[in-house]
């Protein structure tokens, strides 16, 4: 009995297993026919999408920065490490798809499609984590919109005034800009507000743009 039982219950966990491969097999099916698709139609990641209000108007990019940890404060060089994730979302309705078993495209090679130029201003050296793989994330959804994080160690600049040393506090600004584009063709936004709660030791260290 006990054998017939273990039997029945291998035999479900492989047919599981066989169904679940069947569908990511199905699914990879469909993103390299999406791609297929979409350098058939021309597709140019060298130009900027159309903006969200149409033809003419500045594509609205969403950003928001999450600081994981900072370090190595020197007052001495007026600087500061950060380790953050950097999101952007943007909407590129060249990359919308019909195909409907498909609810988004996940990849992590950014030169496949367009991504704003971003910078940080204050920025003075940086690394892109890519230990193991890199770390960078796209994900595209079936009406065009784009979500790309990526994980940075970064330094930056932050003035310091210390004329109320030992009472002083110190502000450090984060900016952002586009390195090739006006606020005519690209519009940089903060992100969302939203009621969703997070961990206190996110909260603490969040700096949203």
């Amino acid at each position: 009995m006990q054998r017939q039982l273990f039997v029945c219950i291998v035999s479900a966990f492989l047919s599981l297993v066989a169904s679940d491969l069947i569908k990511v097999r199905r699914e990879n099916e469909l993103v390299q026919r999406y791609f297929a698709e979409l350098k058939k139609s021309g597709y140019d990641r060298n130009v900027m999408p159309e903006g969200n209000g149409g033809f003419g108007s500045p594509v609205e990019v969403r950003c928001e920065m999450y600081l994981l940890d900072i370090s190595e404060v020197d007052d001495l060089h007026m600087d500061y490490r950060a380790m953050m994730y950097f999101r952007q979302s943007w909407n590129d309705s060249r990359l919308a798809y019909p195909i409907q078993p498909i609810r988004s495209v996940s990849l992590n090679d950014r030169s496949l499609i367009w991504t704003p130029d971003l910078f940080f201003v204050q920025e003075k050296e940086g690394i892109h984590h890519s230990l193991i793989s890199p770390n960078t994330f796209i994900k595209i959804s079936r009406e065009g919109e784009v979500r790309y994080s990526v994980r940075l160690s970064m330094t930056f600049r932050c003035p310091m005034d210390f004329t109320k040393y030992p009472h002083d506090v110190q502000k450090c600004n984060f900016q952002v800009e586009s390195y090739g584009s006006t606020s005519d063709k690209l519009s940089l936004v903060g992100p969302k507000k939203t009621n969703q709660s997070h961990s206190t030791r996110t909260s603490a260290l969040s700096t949203l743009l």
